[in-house]
């Protein structure tokens, strides 16, 4: 009977590993399209179909369809969003940003609405590189400028759910279940609590194309990952 208990358990975190792993794939997709500059060649779009094909049929159809229409609409709007991006949204420096970090932090907005970013410095960008350092998290500072904020939390969540995926293999669910505890706590105190307002920001510069779809598309991810964490935490965690 033990046996049978021990080989079921075995089978079930294995699951839960690979479907870890499985999220930290999309996590890591996803914040790889926000962090980097659009493709401006056909060849850039299809690296990026062949990197969605690694995810696809992790999450739900709908969400899918809507990751398959952004890389159609993409290609087609890459002028449109460079011209806005670079109109408002360029900062100093050697390369231009995507609505980033420097946009959510410095900018202003006046009494119609109305966004005009700045850029990040000093302590408030300290923050966020202390945050993500406490974990073991270092960004690559060699470019002068700060790395986009939202990409780098997406990328964060997703190295947490590859560490889950790690204890669910080798059998330790106390320490996969700290992991996804970790992974809570981080979406709630950080990405979710701001997003939404970077959406906003968003769409007051580029109502359509690629960049504000994958950012509305993370949103909806980073909730269903909350969910499922909360759900996970509830049901292994001791106390509960």
């Amino acid at each position: 009977m033990r046996e049978t208990t021990d080989t079921v358990e075995c089978v079930r975190f294995a699951a839960h590993a690979e479907l870890a792993r499985s999220r930290g794939l999309l996590l890591v997709f996803l914040g790889c399209q926000l962090i980097e500059p659009p493709p401006s060649d056909i060849q850039g779009v299809e690296r990026l179909r062949a990197a969605w094909r690694e995810v696809d049929g992790v999450i739900d159809d709908d969400l899918g369809a809507q990751v398959e229409e952004a890389l159609d609409t993409r290609l087609p709007v890459l002028e449109a969003l460079h011209l806005a991006h670079d109109a408002q949204l360029r900062i100093p420096g050697p390369r231009h940003l995507f609505p980033t970090e420097s946009a959510h932090l410095g900018g202003t907005e006046n009494d119609r609405g109305q966004w005009t970013p700045g850029r990040a410095r000093g302590l408030a960008w300290q923050r966020v590189v202390d945050t993500y350092k406490r974990a073991g998290w270092s960004f690559d500072t060699s470019q002068g400028v700060e790395a986009d904020h939202i990409g780098a939390e997406l990328l964060f969540v997703g190295r947490l759910c590859t560490v889950e995926a790690e204890h669910w293999s080798h059998g330790d669910h106390q320490l996969a279940v700290s992991s996804l505890s970790q992974q809570k706590d981080f979406i709630e105190a950080h990405p979710l609590a701001w997003i939404d307002q970077l959406i906003r920001r968003i769409l007051t510069t580029a109502a359509s194309g690629y960049y504000p779809v994958v950012v509305k598309i993370a949103a909806g991810v980073l909730r269903l990952e909350l969910s499922y964490t909360q759900r996970l935490d509830n049901l292994f965690s001791p106390q509960k």
